[in-house]
């Protein structure tokens, strides 16, 4: 199992444990499983699929940056949004806003 941390400027969105996690880096899209090798990258605008037994939960990302170290995964992003409050016109905004920066 991997620890997984989410968190924003405001808030931690998410922690527990997850059997993997992937990731849509600035690099290309990752799978993080247990014992992966130590990591750091860019997010840009795109998705976080962790997996927990048979559940799925997926956020869309804005912005950030991830490190995998010892079975964690620490993910810091200026914004997200929970894909079960997906509004498809405010993901346009977002990654026009995410863009400018």
């Amino acid at each position: 199992m991997i620890q997984v941390d989410i968190l924003t400027p405001t808030e931690k969105i998410f922690s527990g444990l997850a059997d993997s996690v992937s990731i849509d880096t600035r690099d290309g899209y990752i799978t993080i499983l247990p014992d992966h090798a130590e990591l750091v990258g860019l997010i840009d605008t795109g998705p976080i699929e962790i997996s927990v037994g048979k559940d799925l939960m997926v956020y869309v990302l804005v912005k950030g940056i991830f490190r995998v170290y010892e079975n964690k995964v620490k993910v810091m992003v200026l914004n997200l949004i929970k894909t079960e409050e997906v509004d498809m016109d405010e993901i346009r905004e977002l990654k026009q806003w995410a863009e400018g920066i």
